[in-house]
């Protein structure tokens, strides 16, 4: 039996899509259930699915090429997709399900899936379907799950910076410059996605406290953000990555879609937030924020939080459920 995700990731998209929905899919791997996906993007997400098996195509658009009979478990995560796509995919559909953030539609779906922190507090319309809310379903890549959390140093001896697969606010380098003229004799460790269009210059910044990391795979990655004693991360799925391996985040708004994520971990105790990409302040509050998280007490504070809101364990409590609601219809 197939799982068939309906996505879409890009340069200007991002990668938070994808990311999530590969987690669901290996957990659906792991209880006998295959996945094939349909992703409407650019190339650029090609090393993150390399062992996947997927289509490129515009898909809401072409849905008729999608469907050659109906297919029994459909997932949907998307910021692009009309309610007609939904009413047509959920008509092609055994079980269909929507990944979502922010009360987007009133989905005509089987199931919602929305692991946000804020989850339960979004004004979802009463419906049968079934809902998985709240952090215990955050979609994690397995990749993560065999790790710890992370030991934390006596100070800050190494700050992450990583603004996921592109940086289209081009934050990394204005805040690198800013950072090391701060703090010039802290590890500044850089995650450059590949979606990143001024990576040469970034790249010319390295020296022995600016190390630069290219589109590293999901193990070195793992290992940067392990060696980091906090980080300063955009505000979509990473914040959860970094929450798992209980890192103290410093999170910064780069698309009006990530301001309720970054507004409630913050509100939970576990990230700080820095605002909005475009405060005229926005420096000047991120160094102020790694002053504050010099203090070793503060940072495991917000460490325990983002361990008890996050376990890891989201993506197989999903797949399990979605495996029994099959086999019950």
């Amino acid at each position: 039996m197939n799982t068939y995700f309906f996505t879409e990731g890009s340069r200007e998209l991002g990668f938070g899509h994808l990311t999530r929905c590969l987690a669901l899919s290996q957990a659906l791997h792991k209880i006998g259930l295959e996945s094939f996906f349909f992703i409407n993007g650019d190339d650029s997400f090609k090393n993150l699915f390399s062992k996947q098996n997927y289509q490129l195509i515009d898909w809401g658009n072409n849905l008729n090429k999608c469907f050659d009979k109906k297919k029994n478990l459909v997932i949907v995560d998307s910021y692009l997709a009309s309610m007609k796509i939904y009413d047509q995919i959920v008509s092609q559909s055994q079980i269909s399900v929507a990944i979502d953030d922010n009360c987007r539609l009133n989905y005509p779906i089987n199931c919602l899936i929305n692991g946000s922190v804020y989850a339960k507090i979004l004004p979802y319309q009463p419906s049968r379907q079934i809902r998985f809310l709240g952090p215990e379903y955050i979609l994690l890549r397995e990749d993560f799950l065999k790790e710890k959390p992370n030991k934390l140093s006596s100070e800050i001896k190494n700050i992450l910076i990583t603004f996921g697969g592109d940086d289209v606010r081009h934050l990394t380098l204005p805040l690198l410059k800013r950072l090391h003229l701060n703090f010039p004799k802290i590890i500044k460790t850089v995650i450059l996605g590949s979606g990143f269009d001024n990576k040469n210059e970034i790249i010319r910044q390295q020296n022995e406290y600016i190390k630069i990391i290219d589109n590293p795979s999901i193990s070195t990655l793992i290992k940067k953000m392990k060696q980091a004693d906090c980080a300063i991360s955009a505000g979509g799925q990473t914040l959860n990555e970094l929450a798992f391996l209980g890192i103290p985040t410093i999170a910064i708004k780069v698309a009006d879609n990530q301001h309720n994520n970054v507004s409630y971990w913050s509100a939970k105790g576990y990230t700080i937030n820095a605002g909005n990409y475009n405060n005229e302040n926005l420096f000047d509050i991120v160094i102020k924020a790694i002053k504050k998280l010099s203090s070793l007490s503060e940072r495991k504070k917000r460490q325990l939080m983002g361990l008890k809101l996050c376990d890891g364990q989201g993506s197989n409590r999903v797949a399990r459920q979605l495996l029994q609601i099959l086999e019950n219809t």
